[in-house]
């Protein structure tokens, strides 16, 4: 049976959400901070429990680095895209040193 297109932005969103995040190496709590959440909501962004919203994107979008765009399609990629998430990747590990 073929997902419906809510259905599929929804998995997209799933797994773009842990995707993004491992790849700037935040751990879920890092960004439930600064969502000002509990890790446990976070979680369920992260497993399809719960939806966050437009608000919560838009911070997570923004404490990734990446456009919102990115979190809810599983196949955007845009021209640059490789040097986009290298440029995005480095400023993340910059963030991270004290």
């Amino acid at each position: 049976m073929k997902k419906l297109h809510g259905e599929m932005l929804r998995e997209a969103l799933r797994q773009n959400l842990k995707k993004f995040r491992k790849e700037a190496h935040f751990s879920q709590e890092q960004i439930a901070q600064q969502l000002g959440v509990n890790r446990a909501t976070y979680t369920y962004y992260e497993t399809g429990r719960n939806e966050p919203s437009v608000r919560s994107l838009y911070i997570i979008a923004r404490f990734l680095g990446v456009p919102m765009e990115y979190l809810a399609d599983d196949d955007y990629t845009p021209f640059g895209a490789e040097e986009f998430l290298e440029s995005r990747n480095s400023r993340c590990k910059m963030k991270k040193e004290p």
